[in-house]
């Protein structure tokens, strides 16, 4: 529970709940606790709830510029929070709205004058119902196993839910690094210690991040990076060729070893990360 606090206090802090096929971002908001145990977020218009006691990973990618990296924390759930649907259907006092491929649950709980309006929309496809449910006054929710986020726009929402094509069994991004019958269901991003400022690196906020990889990263990833970080430290040659998730692991050292101001030996930018190298001879290819 310390370890989720401190991050919903931390300024800049970044999210979103969800999975690919359905999506809120999450915005600040002063911190929370409810009766059962449950910590969260609340503002204006959201109010946000998570479990204390979900299994969190840390995790760390390289990004699509060749000289830094992504790094996160997920709220892990092991199990799918609803049915998948066709199309809308009536539940309670909501609409479930059928985006969630089975993982997680979207639905909209309109406002009592708005009720009779949101129910004539059941049976419709989402994508039918969508511009009509966008005027219509009333909370939007996403709900998983460990984690909960209402919204209710004080005017007409932005676009809430960001809906990709794929197939069914697609969780997350394959360069997170989940364990297999986990799938993340909250992203948490405190600030980059690459961005939000001209000083280039801030090792406070890496020296934090690092904390929490070390505490809540996946232990084979993280051992193999302190055993890059310790050759490239004593000069030693090149660790042997690495693939998916270890090799992204090293990548990520090298760009973090480049980042503090070292000076990044050319056999191991050829062999792990030939984009990066590129980058340190100035190429303009990069």
């Amino acid at each position: 529970m310390d370890t989720l606090v401190s991050l919903l206090e931390t300024p800049g802090l970044l999210g979103s709940i969800g999975t690919p096929f359905a999506a809120m971002a999450l915005g600040p908001g002063r911190l929370q606790r409810r009766a059962d145990g449950w910590i969260g977020l609340a503002n204006e218009t959201d109010r946000l709830w998570l479990d204390p006691q979900a299994r969190l990973l840390a995790f760390e990618t390289i990004s699509a510029d060749p000289s830094s990296w992504t790094q996160g924390l997920c709220l892990l759930a092991s199990r799918p929070a609803a049915l998948p649907r066709a199309a809308l259907a009536w539940e309670g006092d909501a609409l479930d709205l059928g985006l969630g491929r089975g993982m997680i649950r979207t639905s909209f709980r309109p406002s009592p004058e708005s009720a009779a309006k949101t129910a004539a929309l059941q049976g419709q496809a989402w994508e039918n119902a969508a511009p009509s449910l966008a005027e219509t006054p009333g909370t939007w929710v996403i709900e998983t196993q460990v984690a909960v986020l209402e919204r209710r726009p004080l005017g007409p929402p932005p676009p809430l839910f960001v809906l990709m094509p794929g197939p069914r069994a697609v969780t997350h991004p394959k360069t997170t690094p989940v364990p297999p019958g986990w799938f993340p269901a909250l992203h948490l991003f405190p600030p980059h210690p690459m961005r939000e400022g001209a000083a280039g690196f801030d090792p406070a906020r890496h020296d934090a991040f690092q904390s929490l990889m070390v505490a809540h990263g996946r232990k084979d990833l993280t051992r193999l990076k302190r055993r890059a970080l310790a050759a490239l430290a004593a000069g030693a040659p090149p660790l042997p060729e690495e693939t998916g998730h270890r090799l992204a692991t090293i990548r990520v050292a090298l760009r973090q070893w480049r980042a503090q101001g070292h000076t990044l030996p050319p056999a191991w930018a050829a062999r792990f990360d030939p984009a990066l190298a590129r980058v340190d001879r100035g190429d303009p290819a990069a």
